[in-house]
């Protein structure tokens, strides 16, 4: 993940686990904070729902997604 180094990250909340439970698992690990992203505040969090499935609607919700966050 270190050589990406993105400058915007998505972040798939698994069915059962709250988006702050994924944040502080990140923010436990050393190489998460130093990801460009990350130092921005460019970390979006998303339902696993449409994320993790490859259905053709499926992906256009995740292009929606991607478009909406990329437009703010």
């Amino acid at each position: 993940m270190a050589e990406l180094d993105a400058d915007k990250l998505f972040v798939i909340t698994p069915e059962g686990q709250t988006d702050e439970q994924v944040r502080e698992l990140l923010a436990s690990l050393p190489l998460w904070n130093n990801l460009s992203a990350v130092k921005q505040n460019r970390v979006y969090q998303v339902a696993s729902g449409h994320w993790i499935n490859s259905a053709y609607n499926a992906n256009l919700a995740i292009l929606k997604d991607v478009l909406d966050t990329v437009e703010k």
